[in-house]
């Protein structure tokens, strides 16, 4: 039952209920009276969930065919020790009760259960007495599932008896923390271990158990190897996750010959171990393996943050090959160059030995020696396979100069999300040379969805065949690439002028984007432009023939945006010019704010062709427009241009505006 805090029972309620078994209540002050306890002998199974009564919970002794009792989340302070008598009991649940403390005499006639949970709440760990934990101790033995914190160093479990378990989360020296994870990595069996000394795990023979452990989490501030907790090659054979952290005297993590037994390794982190230089180191243990493949066969996730001695991945002469690895994170690594092998590079993250075929994400934040990620001749490399990448997050890497080697697309071609923040030495993003046979379907095949550019004061794009550095963010000859474009955001970014140009000037010698030949869309599924803090730009839409561009696209360009924020960009004059703007028939929110030079939202006044804003004695304006913010705008004269709404040539935007 799930309903009103207060409700109230009658005492007679389960009076007429001989056959009634199962009872569960959540969210109730007041779940049920102690007489109609009493009137349910019958009763096997008892539920209550975050249930805050104060009344007698020894009353729950008398339920002797009890074979279920769940106390989870509620405000019981003390198990009593008339919870003793229910000798059919099998699962008994206390998870979440706070400074829970467990009277003599509790667990010592508890011959049936099998199941026992005790993850506290609010940091706050189970209270025993000496005898109620040689209570628990006796009871190990016959437990097949058990959830547990041993948090104090006097109940740490020295001579307890796990081996009938085959679902638990225990932790020892810290509490455990759920992980939000996707459900298949809700793992069942984890041990989370903190200790000073290693030998004070071996004590607890809590090694034992590695091999039917799917999740680890180990902080041993003296282990230089894992060996020193007596690990083994077959120790981590049923393993799934293994995090390591603040180990500050580990040197190498596994041996060879534990490597090769990760068969079942899908999530590795290592964090914060200060001294740690390779994590496979070759133990000299396998005469006859070498040379042979070391292979993570369904390592997904790798995960390496604040190592600063860190050298190498793999110190051994093997090849190493991750098939399955999609995601790869590297955060605070200064002894790494590159993240990709280059011919005059030894310093890469993934040398020639590593094998990578699916990477899909890559995130690469303060690595502060970084120079490149890719040498110019990854293109070329057989090893690994660069084109699977869908995710690119880059930040604070300030001595990275170029984000990707000259004509990146064939390497990049399902690259769906790019984002480069806070890399203050970064020279360019995309180097492009537009001599280049084939350049021109290899761009349009472009699969990014989002772009985001915090804090770069240099170039978006650069043009290799005369070396023209573009004051466009997205330059004429670029901007139809992007079909598949959903969001833009560009933030701190400078040495640009205009965000779109929709063509070329004629010094500059190129074709218009949009030609009758080439009608493609420009960015058709662009929703989202958010624009900060650019103290350059002058304009978001540069076009000297708009006339022309209106006809060519017959309005499917920019077809999909609905959101515009722009913040901080004092010198833009105005936001559109009116035949921009008719193009942006879904457009449904405009924010302006803090932009010092704004006087205008629509404005004509760089319209060459003024017959074409005068065809229309009035034009109607963003239809689906439904909020229009403005702040801080201490110059803006006027939404459009000069005009009053509905005059003769005026300009009539929709009615229907959130200020």
């Amino acid at each position: 039952m799930h309903g009103d805090k207060s409700l109230l029972f009658a005492e007679d309620f389960y009076e007429n209920m001989p056959n009634l078994q199962v009872i569960a209540y959540y969210h109730m002050h007041y779940p049920l009276l102690p007489r109609s306890l009493e009137c349910s002998t019958n009763l096997t199974t008892l539920c209550l969930h975050e249930c805050k009564s104060m009344f007698d919970w020894s009353l729950v002794g008398y339920l002797e065919n009890l074979e279920v009792l769940s106390f989870a989340h509620c405000a019981i302070r003390k198990l009593p020790a008339a919870i003793a008598n229910l000798r059919k009991l099998k699962l008994l649940d206390l998870t979440g009760c706070v400074d829970l403390h467990i009277d003599d005499g509790v667990f010592r006639n508890l011959s049936s259960l099998e199941e026992l949970y005790m993850r506290v709440s609010e940091g706050k760990g189970v209270r025993f007495t000496n005898a109620s934990f040689e209570e628990l101790k006796m009871l190990s033995s016959q437990l097949c599932a058990l959830e547990i914190e041993f948090v104090d160093k006097n109940t740490w479990p020295e001579n307890f008896s796990f081996k009938k378990l085959d679902k638990f989360k225990i932790s020892i020296g810290c509490l455990l923390e759920e992980k939000k994870y996707n459900e298949k990595y809700s793992f069942e069996k984890t041990l989370k271990l903190v200790t000073e000394c290693s030998s004070d795990l071996l004590a607890c023979k809590i090694n034992e158990m590695f091999t039917i452990t799917e999740h680890v989490h180990l902080q041993v501030n003296d282990m230089i190897g894992l060996e020193d907790i007596s690990i083994r090659p077959s120790s981590f054979c049923s393993l799934m996750e293994l995090e390591i952290s603040s180990c500050v005297n580990l040197i190498y993590l596994f041996p060879t010959s534990v490597a090769r037994g990760l068969k079942k390794l899908e999530r590795l982190t290592v964090l914060s171990c200060s001294v740690l230089k390779a994590l496979v180191k070759d133990d000299g243990r396998e005469i006859n393996s070498v040379g042979e493949m070391i292979k993570f066969e369904k390592l997904k996730f790798l995960s390496l943050r604040e190592l600063p001695k860190l050298e190498i991945l793999f110190s051994t002469e093997n090849v190493v090959e991750l098939p399955q690895l999609v995601e790869l994170g590297a955060d605070g690594l200064p002894n790494f160059t590159s993240i990709y092998p280059d011919n005059n590079n030894s310093c890469a993250l993934l040398n020639s030995q590593v094998r990578i075929s699916k990477l899909e994400r890559l995130k690469i934040t303060s690595v502060e020696n970084l120079k490149q990620i890719w040498g110019v001749s990854s293109e070329e490399d057989d090893n690994n396979n660069i084109s699977t990448l869908r995710e690119i997050r880059v930040e604070r890497c300030d001595s990275l100069v170029n984000l990707f080697p000259t004509n990146p697309m064939r390497l990049l071609d399902r690259l769906e999300e790019l984002e480069v923040s806070r890399c203050r030495s970064i020279e360019v993003i995309f180097n492009i040379d537009l001599e280049c046979d084939g350049l021109g379907e290899l761009v349009t095949n472009s699969s990014l969805r989002a772009i985001l550019v915090i804090g770069s004061n240099k170039d978006l794009w650069r043009e290799e065949r005369d070396n023209r550095i573009s004051t466009v963010a997205f330059p004429s000859n670029i901007i139809h690439s992007f079909h598949s474009l959903q969001e833009l955001v560009i933030r701190n970014y400078g040495s640009v002028d205009a965000v779109f140009e929709m063509e070329s000037s004629p010094a500059g010698g190129r074709e218009l984007v949009t030609t009758t030949n080439n009608q493609q869309p420009l960015l058709p599924n662009l929703q989202k432009l958010t624009l900060l803090s650019i103290h350059s730009i002058s304009h978001v839409w540069k076009c000297s023939n708009w006339k022309r561009i209106l006809i060519l696209q017959k309005q499917s360009s920019f077809q999909n945006l609905t959101t515009i924020l722009i913040w901080h960009c004092d010198r833009i004059k105005y936001l559109f010019s009116p035949l921009m703007a008719k193009l942006l028939l879904n457009l449904k929110k405009i924010r302006i704010d803090r932009c010092e030079g704004i006087e205008e939202v629509v404005s004509n006044r760089d319209d060459k062709d003024e017959a074409m804003t005068t065809t229309y004695t009035t034009t109607t304006f963003f239809p689906h427009l439904h909020s229009l913010s403005f702040e801080r705008l201490k110059n803006l004269k006027r939404i459009g241009g000069g005009l009053s709404a509905k005059s003769s040539t005026g300009i009539t935007t929709h009615d229907q505006f959130e200020f």
